[in-house]
């Protein structure tokens, strides 16, 4: 979701006028002044990001970019097998917003962001939403059935991918409680794929502690042996 900034109203604590992105995803950066722009930095109107047409927006605006996440999304993709070949890559189907509750999740993100335009700080700086999308132009604009099609046009994954090689009990699991395949001795799976389902935070940190507690394991297992 970008919202478009008042530019000659938004400067940094030097009064200088910012010329990037301000990422509300949990984190904040990079807030250049344009003074200080270095080279790679992406002019705005050479986008997409996330495949929003930046020509439809003024360039000599700055913009301020508020990205609505589904920590727990309901829809589930899935993995298969291409062929008998192991050299055949496989089929791969995330399954995006097959789940309505996610569009209804985004749906809702969308107007409090709505509510948050409202309020002193941001309307003092001239804040507001793009223009309509030429990609949704059969729906009434700002109508419920406008921002689903927004939003199965413009939703990206987050790329923290999980679940593909689960733990816990079962036939539906790859894994057992030590991280072990089900079925096949000495192999053992750590990263992002084991978990059940998504936790709440950035999977990195997740990631981290199971590779430690396999670390763990696999010297416990190791002095068992011995």
């Amino acid at each position: 979701m970008f919202i478009v900034i008042n530019s000659s109203n938004l400067v940094t604590k030097k009064n200088e006028p910012i010329s990037s992105l301000l990422w509300l995803d949990g984190q904040i950066g990079p807030i250049l002044p344009s003074s200080k722009k270095t080279e790679g930095d992406t002019p705005f109107n050479e986008g997409p990001i996330s495949g929003f047409d930046f020509s439809a927006v003024p360039s000599d605006k700055n913009y301020l970019t508020v990205y609505p996440l589904s920590a727990k999304p309901k829809s589930k993709g899935n993995v298969r097998l291409r062929s008998n070949n192991y050299t055949d890559l496989p089929v791969i189907n995330p399954n995006f917003l097959s789940s309505y509750f996610d569009v209804k999740v985004f749906l809702e993100s969308i107007r409090y962001i709505q509510e948050l335009l409202k309020t002193p700080s941001l309307r003092s700086i001239g804040a507001a939403l793009p223009p309509p999308s030429s990609a949704c132009k059969w729906f009434d604009y700002d109508s419920d059935s406008y921002w689903e099609c927004f939003i199965r046009t413009f939703a990206i994954p987050s790329y923290h991918g999980i679940g593909t090689c689960r733990m816990g009990e079962g036939d539906k699991t790859v894994l057992d409680s030590r991280l072990r395949v089900k079925g096949i001795k000495r192999l053992r799976v750590a990263d992002a794929s084991v978990m059940p389902t998504s936790p709440y935070c950035n999977t990195m940190a997740s990631v981290y502690m199971i590779a430690e507690k396999a670390a763990q394991m696999i010297k416990e297992d190791l002095h068992t042996l011995q």
